[in-house]
């Protein structure tokens, strides 16, 4: 049986299954990652899916075009199944956005460098 899951008004995914258990599994999968519709920051229907892998590191997130939020995929470990699953909060952007005014020096993709540490909450702001 083949299903076929629209992602948004761009991409489709399809899939064979062997039967309706399988399909419903997937759908609820693809859906647990694909449903992002609006950035959960600004409201913005306008995401991107983004992939890049610095130093052989995979890292994967849904990018607001308008204010640079980012919402990170996650991935369990291989020897938990490696699915992937969303974080829970929208990431304010390290580099670019609307508030961003410093002109100064940028990698080769154009994104300003950040410090190890920059961003980060002291101990006495983490909610927890």
């Amino acid at each position: 049986m083949k299903i076929a899951y629209d992602v948004n008004d761009r991409c489709k995914i399809d899939v064979e299954v062997k039967d309706m258990k399988q399909a419903f599994d997937f759908l609820a999968y693809a859906d647990s990652i694909f449903r992002v519709s609006e950035c959960g920051n600004c409201g913005s229907k306008d995401l991107k899916l983004d992939t890049r892998n610095p130093k052989g590191f995979t890292y994967r997130s849904i990018v607001c075009n308008e204010c640079k939020h980012t919402l990170k995929v996650s991935e369990q470990k291989p020897e938990k199944g490696g699915k992937m699953y969303l974080n829970r909060e929208w990431q304010e952007p390290f580099y670019g956005g609307e508030d961003s005014s410093d002109e100064g020096s940028h990698d080769e993709d154009g994104r300003e460098p950040v410090s190890a540490g920059a961003g980060r909450k002291s101990p006495d702001e983490v909610p927890f």
